[in-house]
């Protein structure tokens, strides 16, 4: 499992960290790393190696099997490496943020850790609709380009 975020509350870490303690508690045995900074680090630290902010993320995601992130952009990048995504949210905005994407549809979103829990332990369990899951998605997200992204951010801010 790879965190890709600043290591801050508004990011909703701490879900993250509560369902890294729910699955150590039912013994599944998973590694961990952490791709960001911030407050929180010795939290994180708890369950993996926290390697702060790395120039070449995409080796790092590879390698990875689940994707934690909130974050527009490091989405894309996992959805590109045929990585499945859990993103979570704690307040209105983020939920607004993250059901309104246009990739919504491609991620898993949780507002607490015994949802992406759940979650997690479906993927695990059924490889199969996990990898249509990354087909499906994977073949979305490589439509899309650099202006596709510019375009709907400045749509949205023209609104």
């Amino acid at each position: 499992i790879l965190f890709v975020g600043r290591l801050e509350v508004d990011t909703g870490v701490n879900i993250y960290i509560e369902s890294l303690k729910l699955l150590k508690e039912k013994g599944l045995t998973f590694d961990f790393e952490a791709f960001g900074d911030g407050s929180l680090r010795k939290e994180v630290e708890k369950f993996g190696k926290v390697y702060g902010f790395v120039n070449d993320l995409a080796k790092f995601i590879e390698k990875s099997s689940f994707v934690f992130s909130s974050s527009y952009l490091s989405i894309l990048e996992a959805l590109n490496s045929r990585k499945v995504v859990f993103s979570v949210f704690d307040n209105p905005l983020k939920k607004d943020y993250l059901i309104n994407t246009p990739f919504s549809k491609f991620i898993t979103i949780s507002s607490s850790p015994s949802e992406l829990v759940k979650k997690i332990e479906f993927l695990s369990k059924n490889k199969k609709f996990e990898k249509h899951m990354i087909d499906v998605s994977y073949d979305w997200v490589k439509g899309q380009t650099w202006d596709k992204v510019t375009d709907i951010y400045i749509k949205l801010w023209k609104i």
